[in-house]
């Protein structure tokens, strides 16, 4: 192979490795704007069913995420994707319900969830507040999972609020630097301290699992040793990273200087879109 080819291979691959890169990072962008999306729609019709009857809003009857369900599927929400995160769905191997609630017999009065659902963690967290008569603008209703618990995290996170008024917001930090606008909303002084009780669901046999931006829920038997851990790392990232490097480094150069340095170029080039698609361990 002579050294026009070999280089015209070299940039060809650095043209591929480009799209790839687009390509995970406009996925991670759908993905989110699809999140705000559900959280938005589940915070107005939270907001619409309660501030058309001032008397309908009884925190005393909101004890549990259940509850919840249960009311939003009493105003016709009932699509059960809009409560279930699609980073938790990635690493499940069970088909969740595709609605919350069948319809109610003729005769019945409460709405009965299906069993289920429960058997997945709910994708977000959400405020009971004494009463709804509060600024609006600034008081957080519904949030993506554990996101007020962002001064916890060790490493970047990232999450909506949906606010009383029905906006969203998307926030993002890390360890080293909190964002400060959580702390205005989640702080000591805020509006998220009156409520009266914060609404999670994660079923029993479940566990976190860092694999971000926020923890996400998988089953406990799924999760591995650590030395297993590091195993699939090396396996999933390392090594073809290590094998597009030595593809480079054979063709043809002036020194073997040239070639080590080829092969690090190229390693460290297909580590992106790798670490971007190939799923955490």
């Amino acid at each position: 192979m002579t050294p026009r080819i070999g280089n015209l291979l070299l940039f060809t691959t650095v043209l591929l490795v480009i799209p790839i890169c687009l390509a995970a990072s406009t996925r991670g962008l759908a993905r989110q704007a699809a999140s705000a999306s559900d959280l938005r729609q589940i915070a107005i019709t939270f907001v619409i069913r309660y501030s058309s009857d001032e008397n309908a809003y009884k925190p005393e009857d909101l004890q549990t995420m259940p509850d919840l369900l249960r009311e939003l599927a009493a105003a016709d929400l009932k699509d059960a994707f809009l409560f279930l995160s699609r980073e938790d769905l990635e690493h499940i191997d069970r088909t969740p319900p595709r609605i919350i609630a069948p319809l109610p017999a003729e005769n019945q009065t409460t709405i009965e969830l299906f069993p289920e659902l429960l058997e997945f963690p709910i994708a977000f967290s959400v405020a009971i507040y004494p009463d709804l008569h509060r600024e609006a603008s600034k008081t957080p209703l519904f949030w993506t999972r554990g996101l007020h618990r962002f001064h916890s995290f060790n490493r970047p996170y990232g999450g909506h609020i949906a606010f009383l008024d029905g906006h969203i917001q998307y926030f993002e930090g890390d360890a080293d630097s909190p964002n400060e606008e959580l702390e205005y909303y989640f702080g000591p002084e805020s509006p998220f301290t009156d409520a009266l009780r914060i609404l999670e669901h994660d079923p029993e046999g479940w566990a976190s699992r860092d694999l971000g931006p926020l923890p996400v829920r998988v089953a406990a038997a799924l999760l591995s040793d650590k030395r297993t851990q590091k195993i699939k790392f090396y396996l999933w990232r390392l090594v073809p990273c290590a094998v597009v490097g030595a593809i480079a480094a054979a063709f043809p150069a002036p020194s073997t200087t040239t070639r080590a340095v080829r092969f690090f170029v190229f390693a460290a080039l297909a580590f992106i879109p790798i670490a971007l698609l190939v799923p955490s361990v």
